[in-house]
C-alpha cells in the first residue's frame, strides 16, 4: 500500500484531534505515513493556538456571498492553513490545496 499524500495525513491527524483521540498517528502503518504524520505533529505545535481555535470555535466560510461561522472547521480547511516544517518534494508548504469558500486567517 502506498503512502498517503501530505493533506490526507494532516486531514487524519486534525480529525483525530478534533474528537480528543489521544494517539493522533494511531492506524498508520506505513513508515513514510508515519514519518508525515510527526511532520505534521511537528508543525501544528507552531500552530497550536490557530488549530485550537478552529476546532472550538470554528472558522468563516462564504456562502451565498456572506461570511457564516463553521464549528469546527473542516480538517482540509485548516491543513490548507498551516505551513509545513519544510516544503514537500513540489516545493509546497501548506499541507492541503486552499479552499476558496473558506476564509485565509490573517
Amino acid at each position: 500500500m502506498a503512502a498517503a499524500s501530505a493533506c490526507e495525513i494532516c486531514i487524519y491527524v486534525m480529525e483525530n484531534k478534533a474528537i480528543n483521540q489521544p494517539y493522533l498517528c494511531r492506524g498508520l502503518k506505513d513508515p513514510a505515513s508515519q514519518k508525515m504524520c510527526v511532520n505534521t505533529l511537528l508543525s501544528t505545535f507552531w500552530w497550536m493556538d490557530n488549530v485550537v481555535y478552529w476546532v472550538n470555535y470554528g472558522c468563516q466560510r462564504v456562502q451565498d456571498g456572506k461570511p457564516q461561522w463553521v464549528k469546527p472547521c473542516p480538517a482540509d480547511a485548516m491543513c490548507s492553513w498551516i505551513k509545513q516544517i519544510s516544503a514537500d518534494e513540489n516545493g509546497s508548504t501548506e499541507f492541503c490545496a486552499e479552499r476558496a469558500e473558506y476564509i485565509k486567517p490573517q
